[in-house]
């Protein structure tokens, strides 16, 4: 891959350092923001091609889809317009990315939306605000780390991937489920979540 050297000098060691495909979109979406990201993958359609065939059985939902959950009382919550990560956005660009979401969700289902995750997970101070300032009345993450004036904005949930629940005779386990749920095999978060926090602001984090 033949990359710009401004993007080349921005992934640096990570860059060298991916070893699979996942590693390195990993890479690529924690150290490149929204604009970058577009260009990467300009450059990548540039130089090589694939069989486009092969995207078929990932076909996501459409809006007569979305429409048909509604019906059937299932919440539709936003997830941003473009699933930035949103530490890596502008203040800007993180109002837009909630702000926009919302509300073509809400001209196309034609219910209110009130309900956020966070793409990755990530938050910070910025991102919390924008989340109150959008409306949202409740707003997800992926760690323990609550925002104490905005606690309903920072609500820890759980990820459970494909086979996180197998035992090693590859059936399910209500052991290992036990564990997930219970946070036995969490690792600590390291994210910087309040490292943008502005001047004036109250926010305070805390592990609870």
């Amino acid at each position: 891959v033949i990359l710009p050297t401004a993007l080349a000098e921005k992934l640096g060691d990570r860059m060298r350092q991916a070893r699979t495909p996942f590693k390195l979109t990993r890479a690529v979406l924690e150290l490149l923001d929204r604009s970058e990201v577009r260009a990467f993958l300009r450059m990548l359609r540039q130089q090589f091609s694939f069989d486009t065939s092969l995207l078929s059985e990932f076909r996501l939902l459409d809006w007569p889809m979305l429409k048909d959950l509604v019906q059937q009382g299932v919440t539709i919550g936003s997830h941003t317009k473009s699933h930035a990560l949103l530490l890596g956005e502008t203040p800007d660009q993180v109002k837009s990315e909630m702000e926009g979401s919302r509300q073509v969700l809400e001209q196309q289902l034609g219910v209110s939306v009130t309900h956020f995750a966070y793409p990755d997970g990530r938050f910070d101070a910025v991102a919390i605000d924008a989340a109150a300032a959008a409306g949202y009345r409740t707003a997800s993450t992926i760690c323990a780390h609550v925002d104490s004036a905005h606690p309903l904005l920072t609500l820890p949930r759980k990820i459970l991937w494909e086979k996180s629940c197998m035992g090693r005779s590859g059936e399910f386990s209500p052991a290992i489920l036990s564990c997930q749920v219970n946070g036995i095999f969490a690792g600590r978060c390291r994210l910087p979540h309040w490292s943008r926090q502005t001047p004036g602001s109250s926010h305070s984090g805390s592990d609870g």
